[in-house]
This record gives C-alpha cells, structure tokens and sequence, in this order.
C-alpha cells in the first residue's frame, strides 16, 4: 500500500512551548520560545535534504536568534533537526556547523500539532520542486534489492520519489487515492501501469486497520489508449472498476501524460543503474576478465550473470 500521510498528534509537552509561523511582513519564517516569563525569538531559515529519492523526513531549522545584537555571530545561531514523521529531535542529514541537540529537543517537545503540520508542508513542497528540476543523469537512486537482483521488474513510484503526488479522486459516495507501480525493465516495451485503489482516509493507522480487512482493487491500465484489465477483485465494498476509473480521469484530465513520464523516469533511472552496477564489477574483475552468460553472478545474488546483471 501506499505510504499514506502519518497523523498530526501531539507529544507530551514540555515546559516550553515552541511556536513557527512565516511573517509575511519580513517574508521569512519565525520561531518563538516561550519559558514561563522568558520570551525568545529567531529568524528561521528551513532546509531539507536536496536528493527527491531520498526517504527521510528531516527539517533543519536554522535560526539566529533576534535579540543580543552584541553577541558574537556563532553564539546567536542554532541549528534545529527534527523529524516530522516521528515528531521528535535528530541529527541533520551531515555535519551541521552550530547543530544544538539540547535546543532541538525544546523545540521538538514544544511544537503545536500546527507547527508540525508547518514543517510537513515545506518539506513535501520543498521535495516536490526538487523534482521538477532533477537531472535524472545524476540523481541519487536506488531501487529495491529484489529489483536489482531480478526478482520482479514492478516498482512503486512512491518507492522511488515518496513525497510525489498522489491521484486522488472521490465518487459518489467515497475519497480515494491512488498507487501506481512500474515494469522497469529496459527492455519491456510495455505501456501498462498497475493502479491500485486506496480510501482516503484520516491517518496511517485508520488505512492500515481498513486494508486489513480485504484487497484492495486493482487494475492493469494502459494509458495509452485507456482501457484496463481487473488485476485484483476487492474483498471489501467498492464502486465498480468502470466508476472508479471513469471518476480518477475526471480527476486529473493529464493522466496519461503523466503516467507515461513516469514510467518513462523509473525505466531510464533503473536502466542507468544497472549500466553503473556492471561497469562496477567489470572494473572490480581487471580488464582481462570477463563474466560468461552461465557464470554466476559476481554481484553475489547466487544466480547466473545472464539472469542478473547482464539482463
């Protein structure tokens, strides 16, 4: 299933309460401590990790504060990491000049539900305009080990980009959501997607308790002339296939175009790292060495080089 957007619950607080906001006046975000009496403030700057593939859900928050304009310039800066996703302090992605683990964890313990909810934002904006100027000649990528060793060729763009945009789409009666899996094999020259169909619903926990109760509908689509075929029958209530569908492209109109640019991204990105991954161990074996079709693999899957790398 798709990694559905975690719940904003508030963590137990401490004795300071910790307020973000961005100040349309100075066009800049704003961090306010409040200690009993004892009010501090900070000029925010927020950064997240700059690879899109990248699976973590970490804020750098870097701040200076606003007051002792005497102090020297490293004693009124802070660098703040927090995890989003689990709502807590952590270390940033890399060594990080002024990175102040007993202020993150103020912070962290602090934060309102609508800080949180703050923070969620930029980053999933943040790594959605990564995306749109990515250079896939040098992305940082890595596919499932059982993809690269050749046990399936289906991946999840969620997989790869896990801040993308879903599809979501409602009928009648009901919200849902949309995953999209991939052949990503070279030389497949399929056009088919696999659509599954989520509920939307509130949180992780809710989908997860509602996922259990049965499958999930899914189909084989082809976006290139629109027709599909039933992968799999819900075990639980659902609209039919032809409803589901003929509200989705309702929905969002460029379907097909950007299914197609997304195949079309996971099977040159898959293609590029399996070019990488063989130039590597031809390297690793000396010039003179080469690996016949029958030989095993000397990426160390146990199978043979004609049914691995050298696909």
């Amino acid at each position: 299933m798709p990694s559905m957007k975690w719940p904003f619950s508030r963590k137990k607080r401490g004795r300071a309460d910790a307020e973000i906001l961005f100040d349309e006046g100075r066009r800049c975000h704003r961090l306010t401590i409040r200690d009993g009496d004892t009010v501090s403030r900070y000029s925010v700057e927020l950064h997240v990790c700059p690879n899109p593939c990248c699976h973590c859900r970490t804020v750098e928050l870097r701040c200076v504060a606003e007051a002792d304009e005497g102090a020297e310039a490293e004693q009124r800066r802070r660098v703040v990491a927090l995890d989003c996703r689990e709502h807590r302090a952590t270390k940033p992605g890399r060594e990080e000049p002024g990175h102040d683990a007993a202020f993150s964890e103020v912070v962290a313990e602090g934060l309102s539900d609508e800080g949180w909810a703050l923070l969620v934002s930029h980053l999933y904006g943040a790594k959605r305009e990564q995306m749109e100027s990515m250079d896939l000649d040098t992305l940082d990528v890595q596919f499932p080990p059982q993809i690269m060793d050749g046990d399936g060729s289906m991946t999840g763009y969620a997989e790869i980009f896990p801040f993308a945009d879903w599809f979501p789409f409602s009928t009648d009666t009901d919200a849902w959501v949309v995953d999209d899996q991939y052949c990503v094999s070279p030389k497949c020259k399929c056009h088919d997607v696999v659509l599954t169909f989520f509920p939307s619903l509130p949180n992780q926990a809710a989908a997860e308790a509602f996922v259990e109760q049965g499958e999930m509908p899914a189909i084989h689509y082809d976006y290139r002339n629109g027709s599909f075929k039933v992968l799999m029958e819900p075990s639980i209530p659902s609209p039919p296939f032809s409803k589901l569908v003929a509200a989705l492209k309702r929905a969002h109109p460029e379907l097909a175009t950007t299914l197609k640019e997304r195949h079309g991204q996971l099977r040159y990105l898959f293609g590029r790292v399996k070019r990488e991954r063989h130039a590597e161990m031809q390297a690793e074996r000396g010039p003179g060495e080469k690996v016949g079709r029958n030989d095993p693999c000397p990426c160390g899957s146990g199978r043979k080089y004609k049914r691995c790398c050298g696909r």
